[in-house]
């Protein structure tokens, strides 16, 4: 498993302050999110997320984009969490493994794709990004496939969800 190295964290927490902050646009930001949340297979998530940050009032679509992402980074980080929790309280090395599994691949989410992903929005390489925010959907498909009876299994539709939803704002850019 790649550590999460601080140095990593740095650029992480670099890009989604960085990105928090976009000009206005030419749309309200009722009508803009509600336009872009339209393009989404995930309607009332998308708005739920884009409205849960105040900078949506004054984003354009690439700063939703980014709001969006961060929801994402912010659900991936509280599922690492989870998954962590719950490994602990787990005695049976049989039992951990499933665990293991999954936080490997929430690591990869909270630290290699949304890395990737930050970086290629900011770089503005929407295509790049896209490749970042899809590996979330593998990821959490090998999550949920590594327990029988997954304890994660609504965790890992959120974030798969939110995960389609900034690809299909960040399909905007291409």
């Amino acid at each position: 498993m790649k550590s999460f190295t601080p140095s990593k964290l740095i650029i992480v927490v670099y890009v989604a302050l960085f990105m928090a902050k976009f000009p206005g646009n030419t749309y309200s930001a009722p009508k803009l999110i509600e336009t872009t949340c339209k393009a989404t297979s995930h309607y009332d998530l998308c708005v739920k997320t884009l409205q849960s940050d105040p900078g949506s009032s004054r984003a354009d679509v690439k700063g939703l984009a980014n709001i969006a992402a961060r929801g994402l980074f912010n659900q991936g980080m509280a599922t690492w969490n989870k998954i962590y929790e719950m490994l602990q309280k787990t005695k049976d090395l049989e039992l951990k493994k499933p665990f293991l599994t999954c936080l490997k691949a929430y690591s990869t989410i909270t630290v290699d794709d949304m890395n990737q992903a930050f970086s290629s929005l900011t770089r503005g390489n929407p295509k790049e990004a896209i490749s970042g925010f899809s590996d979330v959907l593998k990821q959490t498909e090998k999550c949920e496939k590594s327990f029988r009876k997954s304890p994660f299994t609504s965790d890992n539709k959120l974030v798969n969800d939110l995960a389609e939803v900034v690809i299909s704002i960040a399909k905007n850019f291409l």
